[in-house]
């Protein structure tokens, strides 16, 4: 795939909870035959409890789960009704890459919640995000000063949206928009 790090938009895959670790499995194998880290973006259906969740799972290119990721900053009564909350501390995790950690879209919002992540110290941010035409530059482009508050590079990659990628000044290194370029791919 010529890939080092794959990450898609939030909740690339939505499906049901008994397929979950079907797909991370999946997954797996694809990290360790292809040697890269994918970053699978998933939108959980947990039929019996009735919500759902926004989550990440990170998996090394040795097809090794390192880290999973629920969404905590819920959009009110778009996702509040119907998604559980990540309640779980941010972590980071180590790579060939450096360190690194995650979040998913609107958690970018929250300066004291992403100040938690940036006392980690984590070299690189991977943020999965969906968004719409009417905020995709603003909503972006305020996600990259979260960077140079907190001294790490970003990766948004956005569904709906602008994705970039900037390092800890904020200086973008990849841009584009979904309106103009439709799903896309940022090589950095």
């Amino acid at each position: 795939m010529n890939a080092n790090i794959l990450t898609f938009s939030e909740e690339a895959f939505f499906i049901p909870s008994n397929l979950r670790q079907e797909l991370i499995d999946y997954t797996s194998s694809l990290a360790d035959s292809n040697d890269m880290y994918i970053v699978l973006a998933l939108d959980v259906v947990y039929e019996n409890e009735e919500y759902a969740s926004n989550e990440l799972v990170v998996i090394d290119d040795e097809g090794n789960m390192l880290y999973e990721y629920v969404k905590h900053k819920l959009i009110p009564f778009i996702e509040t009704p119907e998604y559980k909350k990540g309640e779980a501390e941010v972590q980071t995790f180590e790579t060939k890459y450096g360190t690194m950690s995650t979040v998913i879209c609107f958690d970018l919002d929250f300066p004291n919640f992403i100040n938690k992540v940036g006392r980690l110290h984590p070299d690189i941010l991977i943020a999965p995000s969906w968004d719409y035409k009417a905020i995709e530059r603003y909503h972006t482009l305020n996600t990259a000063y979260r960077a140079i508050e907190n001294g790490f590079c970003l990766v948004r990659n956005t569904y709906g949206g602008a994705s970039i990628a900037c390092n800890s000044r904020g200086l973008k290194l990849q841009y584009s928009l979904f309106s103009e370029t439709g799903p896309h791919k940022m090589k950095i």
